[in-house]
């Protein structure tokens, strides 16, 4: 957590946190047949493993909680006990990626 001053110098406190990802399961998307979640290949997708995120309010409120994602590659030099090499990366991963968020309510 942390205080900075925003655009219009008020101050603000921001949550910065990580989230861990996993393997999409059948119980990540509820609404969606078995069938349905295979025929659309979502196990071969990533998922939060939290999934409970509270967000509110409407902007020039007092309290606004949103989400801001930033997507990473993991870095190995800095992490390689968890992270894979830059080449094993490129082997698994291919030429394309994409990032895709899909949220329901």
């Amino acid at each position: 957590m942390r205080t900075e001053s925003n655009k219009e110098n008020k101050m603000e406190t921001k949550i910065l946190d990580t989230v861990e990802l996993e393997n999409c399961k059948y119980s990540h998307f509820p609404n969606l047949t078995p069938s349905q979640f295979d025929l659309a290949q979502l196990g071969n997708s990533l998922c939060l493993k939290t999934q409970n995120f509270k967000l509110k309010g409407f902007w020039g409120e007092n309290e606004i909680l949103y989400i801001n994602l930033v997507v990473e590659m993991c870095d190995y030099d800095k992490n390689p006990n968890y992270c894979h090499s830059k080449n094993e990366k490129k082997q698994y991963l291919g030429k394309n990626i994409d990032f895709n968020f899909l949220a329901t309510n």
